[in-house]
């Protein structure tokens, strides 16, 4: 089915659309039971439709900002010509640099733009890459935007506004948002403060350079089977992010980071071990632990690798038994030892 499934994905991505979906990465398409809003409940101009047939998008309305990408768990949307493996190359890249992380948007054609990142819109860059980027060793983040408030993506610069807050109130990191003049320069000779960051950051140049190759493996790595879609990379990010804020043991608001990491777990008194669970778990997250007796293999339990987990909420809706819940950590230590070890066992 899944083999079908992206088959259609190569015949429509050859149609013209400012965004793509991937229907083999779509939850509504491989779980009719599933119940996810997500892209369409952020769409500023309602350009989404999502029923019990799959995902509609309106290309005559869409303006492509990119909020439906991000609120995607799956990875399944994507904007056309704009790739998010480039994008987080670019951000390590930056990040480990003496200069602050610039981010334009696609308005800013006439400015110099000459060391920073385009994105389609503001409301691109999330609280999730701003994390990131900190993690990879950025202090600081410059957005520009080019008059938001009569632009077509309806203000991008308000959503990166309240994705930056939740950021710095989760971390340390300077976000700067402002909208740049025609004809100008982001670019600006180095201050006295820009000075000093400089040398601090020479002296971390060799753990940065390792951690940006641990970024690249965290980003990168292979998916866990054929049947299961990669993780988004946006969601590998964050997952990075939050092993590195635990790791430096530095001060962070312990209440959202704890938000961010849903465990699964079971039920014995329910699961009946029909495995539906983790055959519709769209990255693997979940599998099937098995036991040789000596006479016969059988079932006997649920593996669940947090590392793997999109937070779409297949798992939950498929279940008829409602057998599985998810809970948030109870401490840091229990959040510290989940995204170190990833996996837990969950068995009935």
């Amino acid at each position: 089915m899944f083999g079908r499934l992206r088959t259609a994905d190569k015949i429509l991505s050859a149609f013209d659309s400012s965004v793509r979906i991937e229907i083999c990465k779509c939850v509504r398409q491989r779980n009719k039971r599933a119940d996810c809003t997500n892209c369409s409940a952020v769409c500023p101009v309602s350009a989404i439709t999502v029923s019990s047939e799959g995902v509609f998008i309106e290309q005559d309305k869409c303006t492509a900002c990119g909020r439906c990408v991000n609120a995607c768990k799956v990875g399944a949307l994507s904007v056309k010509g704009f790739s998010e493996k480039t994008y987080f190359d670019a951000l390590i890249s930056k990040s480990a640099g003496s200069d602050p992380v610039k981010i334009i948007c696609s308005e800013c054609s006439d400015i110099d733009n000459s060391g920073a990142i385009r994105v389609p819109c503001l409301s691109y860059v999330t609280a999730e890459t701003m994390l990131f980027c900190a993690a990879s060793g950025a202090e600081e983040i410059r957005l520009y935007h080019k008059k938001c408030t009569e632009c077509r993506r309806i203000n991008g610069a308000s959503a990166a506004e309240k994705e930056a807050e939740k950021a710095r109130s989760i971390y340390r990191i300077t976000v700067d948002i402002e909208e740049a003049a025609a004809k100008t320069s982001i670019s600006s000779p180095i201050s006295r403060r820009d000075f000093f960051r400089h040398l601090n950051r020479k002296t971390k140049s060799s753990a940065t350079g390792i951690m940006n190759s641990f970024s690249h493996q965290i980003l990168y790595g292979k998916k866990k089977s054929s049947f299961a879609v990669d993780l988004p990379i946006r969601k590998r990010a964050l997952n990075f992010a939050l092993y590195r804020i635990l790791k430096d043991d530095a001060e962070f608001n312990e209440h959202l980071v704890r938000e961010w990491v849903g465990i699964r777990y079971i039920n014995s008194e329910k699961c009946r071990l029909c495995g539906i669970c983790y055959k519709l778990c769209p990255t693997g997250a979940l599998s099937e632990i098995s036991e040789d007796n000596g006479e016969f293999i059988k079932k006997a339990g649920v593996a669940f690798n947090k590392s793997m987990c999109s937070d779409c909420g297949s798992c939950l809706t498929v279940c008829s038994e409602k057998a599985l819940a998810v809970r948030v950590p109870d401490s840091v230590e229990e959040l510290k030892f989940y995204l170190k070890n990833n996996v837990e066992l969950i068995h009935r």
